[in-house]
């Protein structure tokens, strides 16, 4: 019972870590966006902010919510609730959004100046790193530094049902009369795969040096 408790315990933190910051990149790259580049158009749109708080927030909180834990619970010292809001932590959770939104950044200032796609084509880019920089971040919030205890199969599938469900919005001609999307070519759409890839890589790296 004691180790249950703690399990359910630790996958509640994992799951406020992962929404916290999966929010704050959105927020900061929307501030970052209006004030940088405003005069380009709206960062993202309302409907497609909407899309991504969807898809990215429910399937994968869930499965971070009944995924096994990363370590044996009775080895762990109990928690108090409280440190997933501490100063030390939001600082870190600001970090790891700030990180994100980098990444739909990138993507932005890619689809702007070296691929010339226009703003809908911008916004897009950006749309789908936000979504796939933050389904990886499941990832890092679940990571295992030991290597011991790999994600479980319900965060997987979580997360590959998830992205399928994005690439249905941006290739299909429903999703793109909805969210105002174009279809992304292969160049295009390897950019923001490696965008997205880049700011998970980011993520563990910067936590690798603060654990450390």
């Amino acid at each position: 019972a004691i180790a249950e408790g703690r399990r359910l315990f630790a996958n509640l933190r994992n799951v406020v870590h992962y929404l916290l910051s999966a929010n704050a990149s959105e927020v900061l790259y929307v501030v970052a966006g209006f004030a940088l580049f405003g005069h380009l158009g709206e960062p993202l749109l309302p409907v497609q902010l909407l899309w991504i708080n969807l898809v990215s927030d429910s399937l994968p909180a869930v499965a971070l919510g009944a995924d096994r834990p990363a370590s044996n619970p009775l080895e762990v010292p109990p928690g108090t609730g409280r440190d997933v809001l501490s100063g030390k932590n939001m600082i870190r959770l600001a970090i790891q959004g700030a990180i994100l939104a980098a990444g739909a950044m990138a993507a932005f200032l890619g689809g702007t100046f070296v691929f010339d796609l226009g703003p809908a084509g911008a916004q897009t880019m950006v749309f789908s790193t936000l979504v796939l920089s933050q389904l990886l971040h499941a990832l890092n919030v679940r990571h295992d530094p030991s290597g011991s205890s790999p994600p479980g199969r319900w965060l997987i599938a979580a997360l590959a049902a998830s992205a399928a469900i994005h690439l249905l919005v941006v290739y299909t001609p429903l999703g793109a009369s909805v969210f105002r999307t174009v279809p992304l070519a292969p160049i295009p759409l390897a950019w923001t795969i490696g965008s997205s890839v880049a700011t998970m890589i980011a993520v563990r790296a910067v936590e690798s040096v603060q654990r450390r």
